[in-house]
């Protein structure tokens, strides 16, 4: 009887020595939703990412329709071969044909897109600054499909140029217009660019 006794005093102590207290339970569920919530936060992040891409896309899509209201079905169609046809020209050649198209259709949502684009493949210098200051100024509100905005795209651009010929303030003040006037604009990639500066 006494060994009875003896094993169960044990038992009762080993018990109470692998029992967790309240709080011991409440760190150890605080530490699992810690763990959880840093393994969620990559899921929770794409998945913004796709919200705001969607959304750009659909406002893309918008501008889009309302070159079907300024413009015939003949005059789309020209808009869209003058504008795939930077790809069938030589390099030398591309700047030009793109710009064409501003000069031809310039209220068409193709033309801020190959604006922006010839401004891109300009050498760094004056005209290019000049042509990504005319892409925000003229073509603004113009997208691309994967619902870039040129206006906003053609910021970051001038701003990163900027930024690297030592016009750090100039660079800035289109950084921070970008910040406030367009805090979910996208690149090609559907990465946000105020996450690239």
């Amino acid at each position: 009887m006494k060994k009875l006794w003896m094993i169960l005093g044990i038992a009762c102590l080993c018990t109470g020595l692998f029992a967790e207290t309240q709080e011991e339970k409440l760190a150890r569920l605080e530490k699992k939703i810690d763990q959880l919530e840093k393994a969620v936060q990559p899921l929770l992040a794409q998945q913004k990412k796709q919200e705001i891409t969607q959304e750009q896309q659909k406002e893309a899509r918008k501008r889009m329709g309302k070159d079907s209201g300024n413009y015939s079905r003949e005059q789309l169609r020209e808009i869209e071969q003058m504008y795939q046809a930077w790809r069938k020209v030589p390099e030398t050649e591309r700047i030009a044909s793109l710009k064409a198209l501003a000069a031809k259709y310039p209220k068409s949502n193709r033309a801020g897109c190959a604006w922006l684009y010839a401004a891109r493949w300009e050498k760094p210098g004056k005209t290019q600054i000049e042509d990504l200051k005319r892409a925000i100024d003229e073509f603004g509100d113009c997208r691309y499909g994967d619902g870039v905005q040129v206006g906003a795209y053609a910021r970051f651009a001038l701003g990163k140029l900027l930024e690297k010929d030592g016009k750090k303030e100039e660079a800035q003040k289109y950084f921070n217009e970008l910040k406030t006037s367009f805090p979910n604009a996208i690149d090609h990639s559907g990465n946000l660019l105020i996450e690239r500066l």
